[in-house]
């Protein structure tokens, strides 16, 4: 079991085009994110993307317009256009055509995260 320094650290977690208007680039340090801003400026939403995108709840995330999200750790990042999210909010099938469409590693984006988070971003 990886001790808390083996581990990797979330470095960004980017929306991109959030609700067709704004593009919310965060940098995380120490696995650390504190969100200040008015009421109605979105620190809930991209919060609960974030979450979503951690937990591979991909139909909550699909719920929330956007036309990307990215996840960074450990000098590795991944990108999921909506169309991977909304294939991925169907099920395992569909994102496994999705993947191999695309000539991705056969898992989910979920997993391509965890990986990165748990290998500090030594993806083969």
């Amino acid at each position: 079991m990886p001790t808390p320094a083996d581990q990797a650290s979330l470095t960004q977690f980017r929306v991109e085009d959030l609700h067709g208007r704004l593009t919310v680039d965060l940098r995380l340090e120490d696995n650390t994110l504190i969100l200040v801003g008015e009421n109605g400026a979105g620190k809930s939403t991209v919060a609960n993307l974030l979450y979503y995108t951690l937990t591979q709840q991909w139909a909550r995330a699909a719920e929330v317009g956007f036309s990307a999200l990215v996840v960074a750790a450990s000098g590795e990042t991944a990108r999921f256009p909506r169309a991977d999210v909304e294939a991925l909010a169907r099920g395992p099938e569909s994102a496994r055509r999705t993947a191999r469409f695309l000539g991705f590693r056969q898992h989910t984006a979920g997993a391509v995260i965890w990986e990165i988070l748990q290998r500090g971003g030594d993806l083969d």
